[in-house]
């Protein structure tokens, strides 16, 4: 499975599709630098997506918690400014 994500999908307010891209970059940077989780960028449709894939057969449900923690953390401190 490597499902896609972007902050735009779930901030209220819109932005520009460059600010969003280099938001989205910002997001990678912060949630790769503890090393708990890779996640990679993708570019789909001239837009940057973060991209988490996941292959080990025994990755269970608290490692994808973890993940989502440390993403959601990363988007909350990211937004805080």
């Amino acid at each position: 499975s490597t499902p896609l994500y972007s902050s735009a999908a779930s901030d209220v307010y819109k932005r520009q599709a460059s600010e969003e891209d280099a938001r989205n970059q910002a997001l990678l940077e912060k949630i790769n630098r503890e090393q708990r989780v890779m996640l990679t960028g993708t570019i789909v449709d001239g837009r940057f997506y973060l991209r988490m894939c996941i292959l080990h057969l025994r990755t269970d449900h608290s490692r994808l918690d973890e993940a989502l923690s440390i993403i959601s953390n990363a988007l909350k401190e990211l937004r805080e400014g």
